[in-house]
């Protein structure tokens, strides 16, 4: 759930909703919306995750933003994160002039800053089809660094070219509605 949004009745959906993930941050900016998204899915007793926008150009900014998502989540004390801590590295954001070797450096600097806080707490990244499998060398990361792919459409084309590399979950629309609004949808995959 991005910071524009409106607050969700998710009992105006369609569907059960089985969890929300909250933007909380821009690079090192905790977004302005944050407390007011997360007060509702807290309210509406939802799974929680949240994500940051990255804008770091090698591991130590990484590092950094993944510090002052910690720092807010200290605020609410034992947050229960069972949807995950996730880095959203997509084509816009990736830094140039980086291979996709040095890409998966700076992820980790984020994923290590994430682990070193909890290792409870899911951790991965979110990015789409054609970044993950051009931009980023995913083979690199470590097998607990989960997989969260954008991929619109009918198929999941990661999990069917990688069988070895599973996502844990699939954004397949941007289209679902709640109420009058559209929101992005995803497939979880139990582990």
């Amino acid at each position: 759930m991005n910071g524009w949004r409106e607050n969700p009745d998710l009992a105006q959906a369609p569907d059960e909703i089985k969890g929300i993930i909250i933007k909380i941050s821009e690079g090192c900016s905790i977004d302005e919306d944050f407390d007011r998204h997360l007060e509702n899915a807290i309210a509406q007793r939802v799974p929680i995750g949240v994500y940051c926008y990255t804008h770091a150009r090698d591991a130590s900014r990484a590092s950094t933003e993944a510090a002052t998502l910690i720092e807010k989540l200290n605020e609410y004390g034992d947050l229960d994160l069972s949807l995950g801590i996730w880095f959203d590295i997509e084509d816009g954001n990736v830094p140039s002039g980086k291979s996709p070797f040095e890409v998966a450096e700076i992820i980790m600097g984020f994923v290590n800053t994430i682990t070193d806080y909890s290792h409870d707490i899911p951790v991965g990244i979110y990015s789409g089809y054609y970044c993950l499998t051009d931009q980023i060398d995913v083979d690199s990361l470590p097998d607990y660094v989960r997989i969260w792919v954008a991929n619109y459409s009918s198929r999941n084309y990661w999990d069917e070219e990688h069988p070895d590399r599973q996502c844990t979950m699939w954004q397949y629309s941007e289209s679902y509605p709640i109420g009058n609004d559209y929101y992005d949808v995803e497939e979880w995959y139990d582990e």
